[in-house]
């Protein structure tokens, strides 16, 4: 029937969208919520101006997640409810172990096995990347609680967070060793975040299908040449697999579902990953496509369009939230949140010249600078666009710290079957 929706791996039936009720006590209710969301939201751009989070900002921060969550959950919904629930179905909880789950856990072994393995020896040498992060690290352990680390070109804060609480536990401290150890989790932990990913896009029709390609995934990811490196490599990157297999978990669901809650947890996973790596400010561009093509596929049913277009919107609204103290240091310094795309594209915005008699002397640059240094930059941009296509099966990196010289990020038969799959994509 129109009013229902096709079920999703694990259901059976068509599922019955959540109640959302219009009527006008509702509609004041939630009203009342979002308001109190955007007054505590409000308390958090205040308690985190200057760059520092502080205990009156983070808590507002997070109570206005809590209430814009409240405002834009089904009817009935409330914290303590949820709660409730949560702890009767711990209670009930008995772990049950199935062939799927057996293999996930030794692909998962294997992959730790291979991130550990003579890990102070490989790398053995810090770069000025990992001082710098353990500079800052040290600096937060002090009290300096950054929004956004500005060193280094910009950095996004949640790994330096992550680093501090991990070097606080029983044997580890703030050392090169724990900054890779951390990383090497981060990875292990992707393996099953993409086994789950690639269950949900292929298993929606085909259950069994899509646990063996979510199986297959994993255990290429878990050997793979490229990802081991990165998980040793002691650097923020190795968050962005994480964080992206679980947005293409979460987005799949709400679109092809049309449910309230897979969008909710699409917008928390989003805000969420902002405090990340940079890359993961292309998300955004990610959701408006996808929504664009899941509205071409609804425009026929008006129920499931205006539902569809009122779902996203509270996507963005609950990402928007996560996102705001990070929103507030982009306004209060625009130089530094930008600094790494600005820098690389069309140059620095300070330049540093000599006067006549050898003083250094700082400007900013003109517009026409800038667009200079950016007609400079294309030719470089398109090389790296080349060579990225080439890394995967024919020419890797030259860096020493993160790769092999020249050695290719796939190995022949990964790289087949890369080859193989993008072919099927384009049929």
């Amino acid at each position: 029937p129109p009013r229902y929706f096709r079920p999703l791996p694990g259901q059976t039936g068509w599922q019955e969208p959540e109640r959302v009720s219009l009527a006008a006590n509702h509609l004041i209710s939630r009203g009342v919520l979002l308001a109190l969301g955007a007054a505590f939201a409000y308390v958090g751009v205040v308690g985190s101006s200057g760059n520092q989070f502080t205990l009156i900002g983070v808590l507002g921060w997070f109570v206005s997640v809590l209430f814009v969550i409240w405002a834009v959950a089904p009817d009935g919904w409330t914290p303590l409810g949820a709660l409730a629930a949560a702890g009767h179905a711990l209670e009930g909880w008995r772990p049950r172990l199935t062939w799927a789950g057996v293999l996930l856990l030794l692909i998962m072994a294997v992959g730790l096995l291979l991130r550990v393995q003579d890990l102070p020896l490989a790398p053995r040498e810090m770069t000025s990347d990992h001082v710098e992060m353990l500079l800052d690290t040290f600096r937060l352990e002090q009290g300096n609680t950054s929004v956004f680390f500005a060193g280094n070109g910009g950095r996004e804060a949640l790994q330096f967070y992550a680093l501090a609480l991990f070097s606080g536990l029983p044997g580890q401290s703030l050392s090169f060793d724990s900054l890779k150890l951390l990383n090497v989790l981060e990875g292990v932990l992707t393996l099953p975040a993409l086994y789950f990913m690639s269950k949900t896009v292929i298993g929606r029709q085909r259950p069994t299908l899509g646990v063996v390609v979510g199986l297959c995934v994993a255990a290429l990811v878990a050997v793979s040449y490229w990802h081991i490196t990165l998980s040793r490599l002691g650097e923020r990157i190795i968050l962005t697999p994480l964080f992206v297999s679980l947005f293409i978990l979460t987005f799949t669901r709400a679109l092809r579902g049309n449910r309230i809650w897979d969008f909710v947890l699409t917008g928390i996973v989003l805000g969420a990953g902002l405090y990340t790596y940079q890359v993961t400010r292309l998300l955004p561009v990610v959701v408006v496509v996808g929504a664009v093509i899941a509205f071409a596929f609804h425009w026929r049913g008006r129920l499931g369009l205006r539902r569809l277009v009122v779902n996203t919107l509270l996507l963005a609204l609950v990402s928007f939230t996560l996102f705001v103290p990070l929103f507030a240091y982009s306004l209060e310094y625009p130089q530094d949140f930008w600094r790494r795309t600005s820098g690389r594209l069309f140059g620095d915005a300070i330049l540093q010249t000599t006067d006549e008699a050898g003083n250094l002397v700082s400007r900013e640059a003109t517009i026409g600078e800038r667009l200079e240094a950016f007609g400079d930059n294309v030719p470089q941009l398109a090389a790296n666009f080349g060579n990225a296509l080439l890394m995967y099966q024919w020419r890797g990196d030259v860096a020493w710290f993160q790769s092999a010289s020249l050695k290719p990020a796939f190995d022949p038969i990964s790289a087949a079957l890369l080859a193989v799959g993008l072919g099927a994509w384009a049929f």
